[in-house]
């Protein structure tokens, strides 16, 4: 069983070392996976001008496994979360480096609670 907070409970190391899926991500740290690097698991939006305000849900679920985003959190405030389950109408994350987690549901909670990074 992993004891690593990005991947799923389910997956032993020695899995992950044989699978290119996760050949590279496994180990790194999470704030080095994705392309967005202003950003670390857990950082508040620093501008607005760093999101992108998507029009259609289709955008919002073209995110992948270790992409970062951010997701507005409970107080209104948006934060930098990593997807680890993108769902036709449910999205799962990583909030922070301890493996806490978070999941929407819904099309319309996805929609308005979750914003792609500008690259």
């Amino acid at each position: 069983m992993s004891d690593h907070p990005l991947l799923p409970k389910s997956h032993s190391r020695r899995h992950i070392s044989n699978n290119p899926r996760y050949h590279g991500h496994a180990i790194r740290s999470s704030s080095s996976i994705a392309s967005n690097s202003k950003y670390s698991l857990g950082d508040l939006l620093h501008s607005k001008g760093n999101i992108v305000h998507d029009d259609t849900i289709e955008r919002i679920l073209r995110l992948k496994e270790f992409d970062k985003c951010m997701v507005r959190r409970a107080g209104g405030k948006w934060s930098c979360l990593q997807a680890t389950d993108v769902g036709k109408d449910e999205m799962k994350f990583v909030v922070d480096k301890e493996g806490k987690k978070k999941r929407i549901a819904g099309r319309g909670s996805l929609l308005h609670n979750v914003r792609r990074l500008r690259k």
